[in-house]
């Protein structure tokens, strides 16, 4: 059996309009798909970015922080010994203009009797603290 027109495509347009609607929707589809891609592509970098920022401003805070220290720590050391050595310049210039001077004999004319006194109460004072001890104690033989 021969159709009359069998060597022609025929095509229906109820066909058509269903390829069109199916054509259509896989472009949505795909249109959608590549949407979403995109979105969570730039979420992931803006959020890549920020944790990268984030990390970049805590080391330069820790290292502000370590740098503030230090300078803190070499600034009172500094200080530290500059203190000290003035110190000690001063006490070494007021020993050597004070030793042997007349206000260093004055001082010691008048307290040298007085120190003296001291000495000798405290060790009479020491002396007879021992003395009073010894004749509390009982010498007896235990056991």
């Amino acid at each position: 059996m021969v159709y009359p027109y069998s060597h022609k495509l025929c095509i229906s347009p109820l066909f058509l309009s269903d390829v069109v609607v199916v054509v259509v929707v896989v472009v949505v589809v795909v249109v959608v798909v590549v949407v979403v891609v995109v979105v969570v592509v730039v979420v992931v970098v803006v959020v890549v970015v920020v944790v990268v920022v984030a990390v970049v401003v805590a080391v330069v805070v820790v290292v502000v922080v370590v740098v503030v220290v230090v300078v803190v720590v070499v600034v009172v050391v500094v200080v530290v010994v500059v203190v000290v050595v003035v110190v000690v310049v001063v006490v070494v210039v007021v020993a050597e203009s004070l030793s042997g001077g007349q206000f260093h004999s004055h001082l010691r004319n008048i307290f040298a009797p007085q120190v003296v006194r001291y000495i000798d109460l405290m060790e009479s004072s020491v002396a007879q603290s021992i003395h009073t001890g010894f004749e509390k104690e009982t010498w007896k033989a235990q056991g």
